[in-house]
């Protein structure tokens, strides 16, 4: 198990099962971006399919974002998933940089 900070200075658990599941299905998903997306996110949204889940943002290129799923239980933070995408999804606003 992998342990990352998040903005907050929060441990955030990636546990080696989700690993594998985001190395399989987004490759482009490195640890590197993971941990940079969680310690300084662009934008953060909840979920609004997933009471629990956060999903953290990072602009990464030619109008593309990286996002983290952050799964925020009574037990801890556990990152579900990681991907790139085209657009941020809609969500109430948790956190937006320089605001």
């Amino acid at each position: 198990m992998r342990v990352f900070k998040n903005y907050k200075n929060e441990d955030c658990f990636l546990t080696t099962e989700q690993e594998q599941h985001i190395q399989l299905g987004h490759p482009e998903a490195s640890t590197t971006l993971i941990s940079k997306c969680l310690l300084a996110p662009m934008e953060i949204r909840q979920s609004s399919s997933h009471a629990l889940a956060q999903l953290y943002y990072i602009l990464k290129a030619n109008d593309r974002y990286f996002c983290v799923v952050l799964k925020c239980c009574p037990d801890g933070h556990f990152i579900t998933t990681a991907y790139t995408t085209t657009q941020i999804k809609s969500g109430d606003l948790i956190y937006k940089q320089g605001v």
